[in-house]
C-alpha cells in the first residue's frame, strides 16, 4: 500500500512539472512574438508602404488594406477599409467625399475629408489635418480616428503583415460568416404586421413604381487592372396593363449575366381568361406548378394559369419561393425556429422546396440579408384548415414552359433537353372531407420524352394532417408516400 502512495506521489510531481513547462514555453513564446511584434514596429521607417490583411477571430478578409506609419500611430487607407471589410459606404479618392450608412441603415455617415470633417449619425466630428494624408491618390485616416468616429479599432501585427479589426457596430461579412457557422436552433422574434383585404386593382400600360439598384466595384491595389463593377437592379411595377417583375444582373467581366421578366395579374373572382375562370395567370419567368413525386419545379420561361388565388396549391408540402438581389443571404422560419437557409445566385431567383405544413395555420418568416449588412423581412402564411381544403374544390394549376429555359442565361449548361416542352397539370377534387387530386407532367429528360402520373389525398383529422401521395411514370416506375404531421404540446412532429 505504502508503494502505491510513493508511486502515485512520483506521478503527480512528473505531471505537475510536466505542464508548468508547456505554460512557461508558452509564456516565453508569446513574449518573443509580442516582443517581436513590438520591435518590428518601433524599427519600421515612417510613410513605408504595408500591406495587412484583416481579421476578426477566425475570419481572415480576401484582401488587403494599404497602410503606413507616421509619428508613431499607423495610417489605413480609407477606400481600402471600405472596399475590404465591405462597408456601404461611396467613397470617391478623386474629390475625399463619400457617403452611405453603417451600423444601421438609418445611420448615414458623410465624408468631406478635404474639409476635414466627418458626420456620423448626425454627428460632425472635425478632424485634425495631420489625421488626414493625401498620399499618391489615396486618403488615409488615422487608425485612432477609424476608433473614435467609427467604432472600428485597428491593430497592426507586423510579425505576420495582418491587422486584427474591432467593431462596435455589426461587419456585413462577419455577420454572415456568423450565420453560416451559428446553431441552427437561434431564434429571431416574431413581428405581426396589419394585413389588408383585397381590393381591384386599375392597371397601366407603364408605370415603374419599385426600382432595387444595386452598384458595386473592387479595386485590388496589388495589381493595375484588377477591377471588377458589379450591377443588378430590379423592377416592379406594371406593364401592358399587367404587373410586372423584371431583374438584369450584370458586370465588367462578363457583361450581361441574367435578364428575367415576369407580367401577371390576380383576380378577387374567377374572372380572368374567359371560359378558363382563372383567379390568376402569369407569363414569361413564371414558377412552375409543382406536382408531388414528379420532380422539382423551377423557374421557366412559360404561361401559368390557376383559378386558385393561392399559389401555393398543393397542401401537403409547399415551395417557398420568389426573386431577390443575387448574393443575398435568405433564412426561412417556422414559428421563430429556422428550417432553412439559402444564398441568392446569380438568376435573382430563391426556392426553399418541400416545406412541410402541418393542420392548422403555418406562420413562415422570411429574413433577408445583404452583402452589406442590409436586412429585410417578409411574412408568409398558409392556413390548413377544413375550410381551405373545401375551398380547393375543382381548383386547378396548369403551366406550359419551355424546358431549362430562361428568358436570358447564358451561362447555363446545355444537355440537349432545353427549349423543349414542358407541361405540368394538377387539379383537386373533394370526396366529402378528403382533398384529393390528380397530376399529370410532361417533360425531356436526358433527351428522352416522359410521361409522369401522380395522384393522393390529404385529411384533417383530429390536430392531424394525413397525406398519401403515389406518383409513377409509363413504364409504372413508382414511389409511395404516407405521411402524418401533427403538433403536440407545441411541437411539430412528424411520421412518414
Amino acid at each position: 500500500m505504502r508503494n502505491n502512495k510513493n508511486y502515485r506521489f512520483v506521478f503527480f510531481i512528473f505531471l505537475n512539472l510536466f505542464f508548468t513547462n508547456i505554460f512557461l514555453h508558452t509564456v516565453v513564446f508569446c513574449a518573443q512574438a509580442y516582443s517581436q511584434n513590438l520591435n518590428l514596429k518601433n524599427e519600421i521607417s515612417d510613410e513605408i508602404d504595408l500591406l495587412l490583411r484583416p481579421y476578426v477571430g477566425k475570419f481572415r478578409y480576401e484582401y488587403e488594406i494599404a497602410a503606413f506609419k507616421k509619428e508613431g500611430q499607423y495610417f489605413y487607407a480609407l477606400s481600402d477599409v471600405v472596399d475590404t471589410l465591405n462597408l456601404p459606404i461611396d467613397f470617391d479618392n478623386a474629390t475625399g467625399r463619400g457617403s452611405g450608412w453603417h451600423g444601421r441603415e438609418d445611420w448615414k455617415i458623410i465624408f468631406d475629408l478635404d474639409n476635414e470633417n466627418i458626420i456620423f449619425n448626425t454627428i460632425q466630428a472635425d478632424i485634425a489635418n495631420s489625421h488626414i494624408i493625401n498620399k499618391d491618390g489615396f486618403y488615409y485616416i488615422a487608425g485612432q480616428i477609424y476608433q473614435d468616429v467609427m467604432g472600428i479599432g485597428f491593430d497592426a501585427n507586423l510579425s505576420r503583415l495582418d491587422v486584427a479589426v474591432q467593431s462596435d457596430y455589426p461587419l456585413p461579412d462577419i455577420t454572415r460568416f456568423q450565420r453560416l457557422n451559428r446553431e441552427k436552433q437561434d431564434q429571431f422574434p416574431q413581428q405581426s404586421k396589419t394585413r389588408h383585404p383585397r381590393h381591384s386593382l386599375d392597371y397601366d400600360w407603364f408605370d415603374i413604381n419599385v426600382a432595387n439598384l444595386r452598384l458595386n466595384s473592387r479595386v485590388n491595389n496589388q495589381t493595375t487592372n484588377n477591377v471588377l463593377h458589379r450591377g443588378s437592379i430590379a423592377i416592379e411595377g406594371q406593364l401592358l396593363k399587367q404587373s410586372a417583375y423584371g431583374f438584369v444582373n450584370v458586370d465588367s467581366q462578363n457583361n450581361l449575366n441574367n435578364a428575367s421578366l415576369r407580367l401577371f395579374k390576380n383576380a378577387e373572382k374567377a374572372n380572368l381568361l374567359g371560359p378558363l375562370k382563372a383567379r390568376r395567370y402569369s407569363f414569361g419567368d413564371i414558377n412552375m406548378t409543382d406536382i408531388p413525386l414528379t420532380g422539382n419545379a423551377t423557374q421557366e420561361l412559360g404561361f401559368r394559369f390557376s383559378n386558385t388565388n393561392n399559389e401555393n396549391i398543393n397542401v401537403q408540402t409547399t415551395a417557398i419561393n420568389g426573386n431577390a438581389l443575387p448574393n443575398w443571404d435568405i433564412e426561412l422560419y417556422r414559428n421563430n425556429i429556422l428550417i432553412g437557409a439559402i444564398s441568392v445566385d446569380e438568376s435573382g431567383f430563391y426556392e426553399f422546396d418541400d416545406v412541410p405544413l402541418f393542420s392548422g395555420n403555418n406562420n413562415f418568416e422570411l429574413l433577408f440579408y445583404g452583402p452589406q449588412g442590409e436586412i429585410r423581412y417578409k411574412d408568409v402564411v398558409i392556413p390548413v384548415t377544413a375550410a381551405f381544403l373545401n375551398r380547393k374544390n375543382k381548383s386547378y394549376d396548369i403551366s406550359l414552359s419551355l424546358n431549362k429555359t430562361q428568358l436570358y442565361q447564358p451561362n447555363s449548361i446545355k444537355d440537349g433537353d432545353e427549349e423543349t416542352p414542358h407541361l405540368s397539370m394538377l387539379y383537386h377534387h373533394s370526396i366529402g372531407d378528403i382533398l384529393a387530386y390528380a397530376g399529370y407532367r410532361h417533360r425531356q429528360i436526358n433527351q428522352e420524352k416522359k410521361h409522369f402520373f401522380a395522384t393522393g389525398f390529404s385529411k384533417i383529422l383530429g390536430a392531424s394532417l394525413i397525406d398519401t401521395n403515389f406518383g409513377f411514370d409509363e413504364e409504372l416506375n413508382h414511389a409511395l408516400r404516407l405521411s402524418s404531421r401533427q403538433e403536440i404540446k407545441g411541437w411539430n412532429t412528424s411520421f412518414s
